[in-house]
C-alpha cells in the first residue's frame, strides 16, 4: 500500500501546467508537490532494504523531473501558447540544449 501511495502522491508534480506563470508561486508549489512523497516514502524506506533501494531509485527520477521543471520555467519552455506550424524548429529554438543531458546514474 505504501508503494502505491508514493506513486499516487508523486503524480501531483505532473500538474505543473496548472500553476500559472508567476515564478514565486510556481517555485513554491512545485516544491510542495515535490515534497509530497516524503511521508509515504519514509514508510517504504522503513519496510526493509528492498524498500529503501526502491525509494532511492524512485526519488532520483522524481527529482530529475522537478529539476527539469525549475530549469525550464526560466527558459520559457513551459509556457503555453499558440503552436507554430513547424513545431520541430520551434522546439529546437526554445529548448536549446534541453534533453541533451545524460540520464541519471542508476541507484543501486
Amino acid at each position: 500500500m505504501n508503494f502505491f501511495r508514493v506513486f499516487e502522491d508523486s503524480t501531483v508534480l505532473f500538474s505543473w501546467f496548472m500553476l500559472g506563470d508567476e515564478k514565486d508561486l510556481f517555485m513554491e508549489m512545485s516544491g510542495e508537490f515535490f515534497g509530497s512523497i516524503e511521508f509515504p516514502g519514509e514508510k517504504v524506506t522503513d519496510s526493509g532494504p528492498e524498500g529503501k533501494k526502491w525509494m532511492r531509485a524512485f526519488r532520483v527520477v522524481h527529482k530529475d523531473f522537478f529539476e527539469f521543471l525549475k530549469t525550464e520555467f526560466n527558459n520559457g519552455l513551459l509556457k503555453w501558447g499558440e503552436a507554430p506550424e513547424d513545431m520541430v524548429t520551434y522546439y529546437k529554438s526554445v529548448a536549446g540544449g534541453a534533453g541533451s543531458a545524460p540520464a541519471s546514474t542508476p541507484v543501486v
